[in-house]
C-alpha cells in the first residue's frame, strides 16, 4: 500500500480508501462479525482511509464504522458528511452542528479528520435527488451559509479539515471549488467516465465534469476519487455479493444503472478473461492518476479489499489500453 498526500491538510491516505456507503453496505446490513473482520483485514492491508456518512443507514453505517475502528484501537483517518434539507436552508449554522455531534456519537470519536459537505450543487434547487436536496453556491458561500458553517465546527475542533462532493452542475461545482473555501474534493473518476481529469471532446455525449480533478489540486486541495467502480458495475458478480446492493448514477452524471451495464461490455478487453469483472482495471485506472489522493472503493467481503489490493501490484493500465479507451469516451460508447 502507498500513501499519499490529501491536499494541503498534512495528511497522509492510503491509495485505497474504505467506503462505508450503500453500494457496498456491509457497514449497513453486514454482520458485526463480517464489519470486524473487514476492518481488521483492511488495516491490515496498509488502509487507513475510512469513510462513512449520516445518510448510510440513516446513521447506522457511523455507528458500526465507530465500534469496529475503536475495537481495532487503530489510528485512520475518518471522514463523514452533513446533508442540508429544505428545512435546515435558514439555519446551516445550526445543522451543521447538531449534525456533526451526532455523528461524532455514533462513531465515538472527539473529532472527524475530514466532514464534508454531502449535497449535489446545482445553480437551482431541484427536488429531493439520492436522498437530500441540491444546494447553489450561493448558498454554500455567501455569509452565514454553509461554508462558515463548516469553519465554524473546524474551529471548534469537531472536524480536523473541511471539504464538499464535486457532483451537480459542473459550473457551480466549479464556482464552489476555485472559492479557496474547501480544503478537499471528492470527485467521481471511472473507466465509464473519466472527465474529472481527461478533456473529453465537445461531441462527446458523456457528462463533462470539466477537470474538476485537476482544478482542484491546481487549489493545492486533496482529491478523492468516489465511484471508481461506478457503484459496482465495474465489478461483475463479485460485487454483489454478501450485504452488496445497487444504486444509481444518474443523479451524477445523467445515466441510470442499465444504461451504466449496457456500456461494460464495450470494456471486456480490459478484463484478464474477456469478462465483465473490470474491478482490477477500474483501480489501476483511477490510481495511476497521480493527481488523486485515494480512491475510496465499497467492500462488502474481505475477499473483495485482498482482490482490491492485489490489483495494486499490477500497475497502470497498458498505453495500447488506453489509446482504446479514448474512442469510447469521445463516443460515448456508442
Amino acid at each position: 500500500m502507498n500513501y499519499r498526500q490529501l491536499g494541503s491538510t498534512g495528511l497522509r491516505v492510503s491509495e485505497l480508501g474504505f467506503g462505508a456507503g450503500i453500494v457496498a453496505g456491509l457497514f449497513m446490513r453486514g454482520t458485526a462479525e463480517d464489519q470486524l473482520r473487514a476492518a481488521q483485514r483492511a488495516i491490515e492491508l496498509g488502509v487507513n482511509h475510512f469513510d462513512t456518512a449520516p445518510l448510510y443507514g440513516e446513521g447506522a453505517s457511523e455507528e458500526n464504522l465507530g465500534r469496529v475502528l475503536n475495537a481495532i484501537s487503530s489510528n485512520v483517518v475518518v471522514a463523514t458528511k452533513v446533508e442540508y434539507y429544505s428545512e435546515h436552508f435558514a439555519d446551516f449554522q445550526g445543522r451543521t452542528r447538531k449534525s456533526i455531534e451526532a455523528s461524532l456519537r455514533r462513531l465515538g470519536r472527539d473529532y472527524v479528520d475530514v466532514l464534508y459537505l454531502h449535497n449535489h450543487i446545482r445553480f437551482q434547487e431541484i427536488e429531493p435527488n439520492d436522498g437530500y436536496e441540491s444546494v447553489t453556491p450561493n448558498q454554500v458561500l455567501r455569509p452565514g451559509g454553509i461554508a462558515d458553517a463548516l469553519d465554524r465546527v473546524r474551529d471548534d475542533g469537531l472536524a480536523r479539515h473541511i471539504g464538499f462532493t464535486g457532483t451537480g452542475d459542473p459550473a457551480a461545482v466549479l464556482e464552489v471549488l476555485e472559492s479557496g473555501r474547501f480544503e478537499v474534493v471528492q470527485a467521481y473518476y471511472s473507466l465509464l467516465n473519466p472527465s474529472g481529469r481527461i478533456e473529453l471532446p465537445p461531441s462527446s455525449p458523456l457528462h463533462n465534469f470539466q477537470q474538476v480533478i485537476s482544478r482542484g489540486v491546481a487549489q493545492d486541495m486533496g482529491v478523492v476519487a468516489i465511484r471508481v467502480m461506478s457503484g459496482g458495475v465495474l465489478g461483475g458478480t463479485a460485487a454483489r455479493q454478501g450485504p452488496a446492493g445497487t444504486t444509481s448514477s444518474e443523479a451524477i452524471h445523467g445515466l441510470d444503472r442499465q444504461q451504466e451495464l449496457s456500456q461494460v461490455p464495450a470494456l471486456s478487453f480490459l478484463s484478464s478473461d474477456g469478462g465483465l469483472d473490470l474491478s482490477d482495471a477500474a483501480i489501476r485506472f483511477a490510481l495511476s492518476n497521480s493527481e488523486i489522493s485515494s480512491a475510496l472503493l465499497g467492500f462488502s467481503t474481505v475477499e473483495q479489499i485482498e482482490a482490491a489490493a492485489g490489483a495494486l501490484t499490477k500497475g497502470p493500465l497498458r498505453e495500447s489500453d488506453l489509446d482504446r479507451l479514448a474512442p469510447l469516451w469521445a463516443s460515448g460508447f456508442r
